[in-house]
């Protein structure tokens, strides 16, 4: 099996659980615990590259990690809050009954 690239060691064979077009397809990912885990990512049953050839290209990163980057530099746009005509919240303050309605009106 393959060493990972960060600690040297010999990675394990898994398999795919998920459902889908990889179901069963085996690949090698870092041995140690899942909390001292490193990225590394290789299919079992890729072929290998020769000496001095380019390996192929790996799996892409997620979209999730790659937006995490390229957001942190952007300034977040503050939403709008709902508010009725009266100022309140209409997402946390519900209406009043119509009974409370009308004793607010005659109160003013």
């Amino acid at each position: 099996p393959p060493c990972c690239k960060i600690h040297g060691e010999p990675c394990k064979l898994l398999e795919v659980r998920k459902e889908g077009p990889n179901h069963g397809r085996p690949f090698f990912a870092c041995a140690r615990p899942r909390e001292e885990q490193c990225n590394f990512f290789q299919w079992a049953d890729a072929p290998r590259p020769a000496a001095g050839e380019a390996a192929p290209p790996g799996t892409p990163k997620r979209k999730r990690q790659l937006s995490r980057r390229t957001t942190a530099t952007k300034v977040p746009s503050k939403r709008s809050r709902p508010t009725s005509s009266d100022g309140r919240l209409e997402r946390f303050v519900p209406a009043p009954s119509k009974r409370v309605a009308e004793r607010i009106e005659r109160s003013r």
